[in-house]
């Protein structure tokens, strides 16, 4: 059987299908709301994917992934991502089977959400805010509303089903042979919803602390889901997340206003420096004191810089100390790999160093990250310790494929922020620069006492 973690194969035949509720598609929602998420190679996919669709397809009808590959331009590695885009976003589902003819896929196009049902979901709406940002999110929202009308304080007469047509009750409580026959031809398979990594995170203590203002509480709670994702994302504590929901709130209803919820925090927590403003989130799996005496000092070092880091400001120092930035498709990548609920955020932190530094890759990729946690996850990575195995694997291969310039010279990849003897490079500093630097200083001593 095929693995859908690993690479497609060229000869691996495939058939294409439609999802039952495939008639709601809309490609004006799949351009708009889909396409900033997933990137141009997965949006080409999807339509490359629904040229192949037949009537009535079949398994013998099969043709081979050489076709994609031809139509596209594109090489394993990039159908391999595409795909694996398309079924991350709910657009795509994978079946597989392994037959007298081989091996086969059978891919499943699925409908788009409507605008509503996008804005509702948390982990897509905060993906397309962060990838499109604040105005352009706004702005689709007011072209899905824009012929809407607030109805809320009308009153309803809308005629009842009965009231204008009438069904014996016998046909009603007997349903017809020929319509439970139609009904079995749908095949429904369940849409399970992605879930967030267990956290230290107290949930409880930021109900607690939100009654304490003017807020509906189960107007919180029904977004937990969306709050914990922001908390993995940009380690946010309780008590400035309690603050968060305090100015995200709709006065018309005391209720958490979702979207402006979301676009406080990629205002507060991308736009300034989180360090100044938070807390270092916990470790999820604490490491005892003879695991980490088994490393080395430099790893050591590195264990504790990912430890008091969340991902958001690890992958934003560590691209900072290279000389480049957070991009929001980075970002987005970022928020993805969080939301697969796959590691702890200690390790998705050696991960980004094993990409940016192990690796020496310019930015954080889609395609690179998402082979690496897969090769992670196979090998049951769940702790700091098991991701430096890794890592120390991968140094050993890299060390076998080049000759050393000289025997038992090993080079330092920790950058140079994270090293315990770090000092910055002395430079000249303008009055300004140093009016700057203490008032930064003043607030980051407040905050700490406060």
């Amino acid at each position: 059987m095929v693995n859908q973690i690993q690479r497609i194969k060229p000869h691996t035949g495939f058939v294409v299908s439609l999802a039952a509720d495939f008639s709601a598609f809309s490609e004006q929602n799949f351009t708009n709301l889909y396409q900033p998420i997933i990137g141009a190679n997965a949006f080409a996919l999807f339509f490359a994917l629904q040229t192949n669709v037949e009537a009535h397809p079949m398994l013998s009808k099969r043709v081979g992934h050489t076709k994609l590959l031809n139509r596209l331009n594109f090489d394993i590695d990039q159908l391999t991502e595409a795909r694996a885009r398309l079924e991350s976003a709910g657009m795509l589902k994978t079946f597989e089977t392994n037959d007298s003819l081989g091996e086969a896929v059978v891919y499943e196009l699925q409908p788009t959400l409507t605008v509503h049902q996008f804005n509702n979901d948390d982990l897509l709406s905060v993906l397309l805010l962060e990838a499109i940002g604040d105005a352009d999110y706004t702005a689709l929202i007011n072209q899905a509303t824009q012929y809407q009308l607030n109805t809320r304080d009308l009153k309803q007469t809308t005629q009842s089903f009965f009231g204008s047509y009438h069904v014996a009750q016998s046909e009603v409580e007997q349903v017809p042979d020929v319509i439970q026959e139609s009904r079995q031809k749908f095949v429904i398979s369940d849409n399970a919803q992605p879930q967030i990594a267990d956290s230290k995170f107290d949930f409880q203590l930021l109900l607690n602390l939100v009654d304490q203002q003017p807020i509906r509480i189960d107007g919180v709670e029904k977004h937990q889901q969306l709050i914990m994702t922001e908390h993995v994302m940009y380690g946010i504590d309780e008590m400035t997340m309690a603050r968060m929901v305090g100015q995200s709130i709709n006065l018309n209803t005391n209720e958490l206003d979702e979207n402006k919820f979301k676009r406080n925090i990629v205002q507060a927590f991308t736009m300034v420096q989180p360090v100044q403003t938070m807390e270092p989130e916990q470790q999820e799996v604490p490491v005892t004191k003879a695991d980490a005496n088994q490393l080395t000092p430099k790893d050591q070092q590195l264990l504790k810089v990912v430890e008091a880091y969340t991902p958001n400001e690890f992958l934003t120092d560590l691209l900072k100390e290279k000389g480049g930035y957070i991009s929001n498709n980075q970002r987005a990548n970022l928020t993805a790999l969080i939301n697969r609920n796959l590691f702890p955020s200690t390790v998705v932190n050696l991960l980004i160093y094993y990409l940016l530094v192990e690796m020496d890759q310019t930015t954080l990729t889609q395609a690179l990250m998402d082979t690496v946690a897969n090769g992670w996850a196979q090998a049951k990575v769940r702790t700091p310790i098991q991701a430096f195995d890794q890592i120390k694997t991968y140094q050993k291969k890299r060390q076998t494929r080049k000759q050393p310039a000289r025997k038992g010279q090993v080079k330092e990849t920790l950058p140079d922020w994270a090293k315990e003897d770090y000092q910055p490079k002395k430079k000249e500093t303008s009055a300004e620069e140093l009016a700057a630097i203490q008032a930064q200083m003043e607030r980051l001593n407040k905050s700490k006492k406060g």
